[in-house]
């Protein structure tokens, strides 16, 4: 699907070539870009094209770890509208809530989660459809914006003591981890099944200086005039998604019902969605590998009830479809949900 991004968030990797030494002009010349793309907080491009641009940041710069270097210096100017929500929310808590709230219309290709379980908040982070390796800068720059953002937001920079508890990277190090560990105060877990990082629930309740609940109202209405107005812009291979992922209840939806469900003829329907470079099969598996991950984490269905649910004809095939979306098997898949379930990361203080 043809996921966006606001090119706002480009900021941070740009700010932190100029530290290196290159011109922002240069760099914005090598990226097809120029100041005019900038004018517009809230612009946004399509999430390949970022991706691209940011590879392209780290080899000019060869510096592979320029997402944790962009990381640690975000700012929550970065995002627009959102920023003023932020800055004047009561609490690190309600500033991270909305954000979690206001995150897909600033990045539509992350998925967030964040859980509070055995005394810690866990945020975890995917780009589902992108290998580890290409999207390892940005899952850096996202967790480590994390840390970043509280330590702006509440004026307690990190002094040796980290309320970090847990850092995992699907990733391989970017660079030497001593630097990762200099930057998080913790050892720093690579090559793992989940990209996640974990904090002491107290960061939550640090207080923000200065923060005015009349600007949040204002920042509230806002963000959703803009979210309303995006839902108006859809990509087409987004609606057509959400009306299988709808529909799908038992049995899936066949291209010709879906292209009747949009008034339109088959050939009509193909050539808007051939238009994205999505094909209808290619939303179908989408969705059924959304589901999948979803019902593999209700430990109450074995492994043959999901693959039922998802439409298959047995097991054996739902085994090979999921291999083939993810690279693991779908035993292997729960055997890690069941693992990070039980891992005690309150011992990794």
């Amino acid at each position: 699907m043809s996921s966006k991004i606001c090119l706002s968030l480009l900021y941070p990797y740009l700010a932190q070539a100029g530290v290196l030494g290159f011109e922002r002009s240069f760099l914005l010349s090598e990226l097809g870009l120029s100041e005019s793309h900038f004018k517009e907080a809230m612009k946004r491009l399509p999430f390949s094209d970022f991706l691209s641009a940011v590879h392209k940041l780290i080899l000019i710069t060869k510096l592979p770890a320029l997402g944790l270097k962009s990381g640690a210096h975000y700012h929550p100017s970065t995002f627009g509208p959102l920023a003023y929500l932020m800055l004047n929310s009561e609490t690190v808590g309600q500033a991270y809530q909305g954000f979690l709230t206001y995150e897909p219309m600033i990045n539509e290709a992350v998925k967030t989660e964040s859980i509070a379980k055995d005394g810690v908040v866990i945020n975890y982070v995917a780009y589902e459809g992108y290998s580890d390796e290409d999207v390892a800068p940005l899952v850096e720059a996202h967790i480590a914006s994390l840390l970043a953002y509280t330590n702006f937001l509440s004026f307690r920079p990190n002094k040796g003591t980290s309320l970090v508890k847990e850092v995992l990277f699907r990733h391989g190090p970017q660079t030497d981890v001593a630097k990762y560990k200099k930057f998080f105060g913790i050892d720093v877990k690579f090559n793992q099944a989940v990209n996640s990082f974990s904090f002491d629930p107290r960061i939550l309740k640090y207080v923000i200086p200065g923060a005015d609940s009349r600007i949040v109202s204002r920042a509230i209405m806002e963000l959703d005039a803009i979210q309303s107005s995006r839902r108006n812009e859809r990509d087409f291979s987004s609606e057509v998604y959400d009306f299988i992922k709808e529909a799908f209840y038992g049995s899936l939806p066949t291209a010709a019902d879906t292209a009747s469900a949009f008034a339109m003829s088959m050939s009509t329907f193909q050539r808007r969605l051939k238009e994205e470079s999505i094909t209808f099969k290619g939303l179908v598996e989408q969705v059924r590998m959304d589901k999948a991950e979803v019902h593999l984490a209700d430990l109450r269905l074995n492994l043959a009830d999901v693959a039922s649910r998802l439409g298959f004809s047995d097991t054996p095939a739902f085994f090979k479809a999921f291999k083939r979306w993810t690279g693991e098997t779908p035993a292997d898949y729960r055997k890690n949900i069941i693992k990070l379930s039980s891992d005690d990361i309150s011992n990794h203080d």
